[in-house]
């Protein structure tokens, strides 16, 4: 019984880490998935450790999005609201060899005395193909 069980629970184990690092993994096969994942960590969930993955350099602060995100957490405080970060609409405007230029749509979305305020942001991203596609710089248009 020993004899069979070991290599069925070797498997199985390998099996979920096999599962686990591909659930963990950072995308960084598209422009577009390096922005989502970039601003979904840096914005969303304000973890600057996990953005960093996406960044180039692993600087996760650039200077316009830090900006935007701590007038975030500005807003929240003086207002005493949570504001939701999502994204919306992401697409790559321009290719050459190794450099994309991705347009986003960032939206944020927040409830005020009850109603729902939701507000859209235009933003472009220029990202660079290193070994993977990360995000070297961002800034709002308009």
């Amino acid at each position: 019984m020993a004899g069979f069980l070991s290599p069925v629970c070797a498997a199985g184990s390998l099996a979920g880490y096999v599962w686990y690092d591909n659930a963990t993994r950072p995308d960084l096969g598209t422009p577009i998935g390096a922005v989502r994942q970039y601003l979904n960590a840096y914005l969303g969930d304000r973890d600057t450790g996990r953005a960093a993955q996406f960044a180039c350099g692993g600087n996760a602060d650039i200077p316009n999005v830090k900006a935007a995100r701590d007038d975030l957490v500005s807003r929240e405080a003086q207002y005493n609201v949570s504001i939701r970060v999502s994204t919306d609409t992401i697409r790559v405007t321009s290719q050459a060899n190794h450099d994309a230029d991705v347009s986003a749509h960032v939206v944020l979305t927040t409830v005020l005395q009850g109603n729902s305020e939701r507000a859209v942001e235009q933003w472009t991203f220029r990202t660079h193909d290193d070994g993977g596609w990360r995000v070297c710089d961002g800034h709002e248009v308009g």
